[in-house]
């Protein structure tokens, strides 16, 4: 016979469980609604405040969404996306409150994760340069506790699809050609052009344009400054004018 106690733990479980199910289904909801006004907005209405609002937002939902692929936010995931929050981007201590709010407040629900992509995708009009930071925080939550669950492995992969970067190699290193997204042979035409692509595409002043936050704009100029360097020791060793 079942003890008392042990299964007034399983109904007080059970009716939790069906008390909490509608709030859930409700807060995805709501989520997936506002993924929408806010793309009406940044796409239809276009200011520049509410564009650099709705990349803020779909930006840290997004890694919200992803950290709970695996049913919640641990310690090692929240901390990682303080440093981020803080020492990255460093933003104010005002912008800092809300971008971990809405990390720890998203949802888990798999068409969200897609739709803020997408977003994110259009609204840095697919550009790989601006996306590759978005996507390493991604890769790092990833096995921030050790273990890579096959939803987070879906979503890298669909990031990956959606972003366009299938020959993502990451920022860790030092080789000025993998820095440049070149090759030793290529001839010095190719080079050339790669720079000029890569430096266009994230000049502060196009980024401006693109209606994005400042602080994402400072964080992808030291990006921008990594490509001259690399650029740079290039032009050096193969006394390019």
């Amino acid at each position: 016979m079942a003890n008392p106690s042990e299964k007034f733990k399983q109904i007080l479980v059970y009716t939790h469980f069906l008390v909490r199910r509608p709030f859930n289904y409700l807060r995805s909801l709501r989520e997936s609604i506002n993924i929408k006004i806010n793309a009406f907005i940044a796409f239809k209405l276009k200011p520049i405040f509410s564009r650099r609002n709705t990349f803020f937002n779909a930006h840290f939902l997004l890694l919200g969404l992803f950290a709970k692929a695996d049913g919640a936010i641990n310690n090692e995931e929240s901390n990682l996306i303080w440093d981020y929050v803080k020492h990255k981007l460093k933003l104010d201590g005002k912008e800092q409150t809300k971008a971990m709010r809405i990390f720890f407040n998203a949802g888990h629900k798999a068409e969200n994760f897609t739709e803020t992509s997408q977003l994110i995708s259009r609204m840095t009009a697919g550009n790989v340069e601006l996306l590759s930071p978005i996507f390493e925080v991604l890769s790092e939550l990833a096995v921030a506790d050790g273990a890579l669950c096959k939803q987070e492995e879906h979503y890298l992969t669909e990031a990956m699809h959606i972003f366009k970067m299938e020959r993502y190699e990451g920022s860790s290193h030092k080789n000025p050609y993998t820095i440049l997204g070149c090759h030793p042979d290529d001839n010095v035409d190719k080079i050339k052009k790669t720079y000029k692509r890569k430096i266009a595409e994230l000049h502060p002043d196009r980024l401006a344009t693109l209606g994005l936050p400042k602080e994402f704009i400072n964080f992808s100029t030291v990006r921008f400054h990594e490509i001259q360097r690399a650029y740079e020791i290039i032009k050096a060793k193969r006394q390019i004018r």
